[in-house]
């Protein structure tokens, strides 16, 4: 008896993963950065824009950590449109460009680092 062949069966992607494909657009057509995207949980995708600079969407909003060196704790923020999420992603990033890459890398969040946080399950 042979083997049928698998049919790869494909799947739609999630809200969350088209708005965050359509940040990814518009990241690199408006503002020349090149961001790529991740599906993180059920429902949930990530948009990696720079070193420390991850913005994830449920598919409604988006929201990432405003990169600043002068506060003591993170500060949140989010955007309902991905206009308005590029222009401030797009903003920050040009921020970010400016300072030294190991001050970004210290003590900050990488995208493993949400991922294992999120979907690693403990020993």
């Amino acid at each position: 008896m042979s083997a049928s062949p698998r049919l790869a069966v494909e799947r739609s992607p999630t809200a969350a993963e088209r708005l965050a494909a359509e940040l990814a657009d518009l990241l690199a057509r408006e503002h020349h950065i090149l961001a790529d995207t991740h599906a993180i949980i059920e429902g949930e995708a990530a948009v990696s824009v720079y070193v420390s600079l991850l913005a994830r969407t449920d598919g409604r909003r988006i929201w990432w950590q405003v990169p600043t060196a002068q506060r003591r704790r993170p500060l949140w923020t989010y955007a309902t449109t991905p206009a308005g999420a590029a222009r401030r992603l797009a903003a920050h990033c040009r921020q970010l460009q400016t300072r030294p890459m190991t001050e970004l890398v210290r003590g900050r969040l990488m995208l493993a680092d949400v991922l294992v946080d999120r979907d690693a399950t403990p020993v």
